[in-house]
């Protein structure tokens, strides 16, 4: 299986493609982080590690910000 562009490409290294399963063994279950619906609400296929100032889920107090072309 080919990685997707943006895995290949990411200068840090910072994301993974693979098996969920396997992932999620690696680096755990998915942290649940604003603006993203809970996991449970989606059944997600992703792992993330949450920074220091993610805001949990429900938080209303950031702005999310879209580009627009």
């Amino acid at each position: 299986m080919l990685e997707p562009a943006c895995v290949a490409s990411c200068p840090q290294h910072a994301i993974e493609f693979g098996d969920i399963e396997e992932l999620r063994r690696k680096h755990g279950t998915c942290a649940a982080i604003a603006p993203l619906p809970a996991a449970e609400a989606t059944k997600t296929a992703l792992v993330i590690h949450p920074g220091k100032t993610a805001k949990k889920v429900g938080d209303a107090s950031g702005a999310v910000h879209f580009a627009l072309k």
